[in-house]
């Protein structure tokens, strides 16, 4: 594939926008990783075809970026992990510092 081939080929592909469906935080952090990756991976694969140096150059930032969100992934899934183990309850309850009702816990130093 030519150079200016590759370029319309990148901006197509940069084109397309990431339509994240789900609105629990962690499985859209996941869903938006997961479309970074593959654009990625196919960026890689057209691009080391290309005999440019500027997509070689590329092609080494763009394997360190997956490497970064490979990284990312493990994150939001030891968060997942977390969040099942608390029963789903991950600061979700409405509560602040165990206080119902917009009550203020009292200390023993305020008492």
């Amino acid at each position: 594939m030519s150079f200016k081939g590759f370029e319309k080929f990148r901006h197509e592909l940069f084109r397309e926008q990431f339509r994240g469906e789900n609105l629990h935080p962690i499985i859209y952090g996941l869903e938006r990783n997961a479309f970074e990756k593959r654009r990625l991976r196919q960026l890689i694969d057209v691009g080391e075809g290309v005999d440019a140096i500027t997509v070689k150059s590329k092609l080494v930032q763009w394997k360190r970026q997956i490497k970064r969100l490979e990284k990312v992934e493990e994150r939001f899934l030891r968060l997942a992990g977390e969040f099942k183990l608390n029963g789903g309850s991950h600061a979700s309850n409405g509560h602040v510092d165990g206080a119902r009702n917009g009550s203020v816990r009292q200390t023993a130093a305020s008492t």
